[in-house]
């Protein structure tokens, strides 16, 4: 989980890329996306600092992306998120690039 802020851009390789759809303040956004499709996403704040996650989408097919701008308890927050029973076991850590 990680602060969000408007203008935020999150890049995942699905060709959907870019700032995410504005979410209002005290609003908020789940986007589900392709079963299998997405391994990795990158998120990059307005400083210029950003995050790259990875997975391995044959253990975890099933990937959303949460964006809450206030409007759970007031927090501003992004997400990847999947599914509790979404995974089909232990994924290994492996470095690699998004």
């Amino acid at each position: 989980m990680f602060t969000f802020e408007t203008g935020i851009a999150i890049t995942v390789p699905t060709g959907m890329s870019g700032s995410m759809p504005d979410v209002a303040e005290g609003k908020s956004l789940k986007l589900l996306l392709p079963r299998g499709a997405v391994d990795c996403a990158t998120l990059r704040w307005r400083s210029g600092l950003g995050i790259e996650m990875a997975w391995d989408a044959s253990l975890t097919p099933y990937v959303g992306i949460w964006i809450c701008n206030g409007d759970l308890g007031g927090y501003s927050q992004v997400a990847t998120s999947r599914p509790p029973a979404a995974t089909t076991g232990r994924i290994p850590p492996r470095p690699r690039r998004c």
